[in-house]
């Protein structure tokens, strides 16, 4: 007898949050006083797509207000992690960029990153990792869809 389909879709959701929970412990449960919020790198990461990228853009692209993102960009800056540059289209508009500070410790994340998903994934096939890859672009594609209507 198989389940039906909102049992199987509240599984999802309940496991995605405990891989969540599990991946965020694996990457930050051993930080030391003074390494930076999971906040504060997701907004190294966003201002790295973007970049340089101004407060408003960012503020949008992270889900937080401008005042959020003048806060956390004032400890990045004064950590050393990011900079303040004038925007090439407005010279009023400041803008942020990565300093090589923020780009080497996005690189030491990504790293850590790629070393949890190894050591959670050891289990499964390639074939078994191709399917999860196919199933993260269908969803990522709904999605795109959902907002561009």
């Amino acid at each position: 007898m198989s389940e039906p389909r909102e049992e199987l879709i509240t599984c999802i959701l309940n496991n995605m949050y405990a891989l969540k929970r599990g991946m965020h412990l694996q990457l930050y449960g051993d930080d030391k006083p003074g390494s930076l919020t999971p906040t504060q790198q997701g907004i190294l990461l966003a201002i790295r797509q973007e970049q340089p990228v101004n407060f408003k853009i960012l503020a949008k692209h992270s889900y937080l207000t401008p005042g959020a993102i003048s806060q956390l960009a004032e400890a990045l800056e004064s950590a050393g992690y990011i900079k303040r540059v004038a925007s090439k289209q407005d010279r009023r508009v400041q803008c942020l960029e990565l300093t090589k500070k923020g780009e080497k410790h996005l690189i030491q994340l990504e790293n850590r990153h790629r070393a949890a998903l190894e050591l959670v994934m050891t289990g499964l096939s390639t074939e078994e990792l191709r399917t999860w890859v196919d199933i993260q672009r269908k969803l990522l594609d709904a999605f795109q869809k959902k907002s561009e209507n």
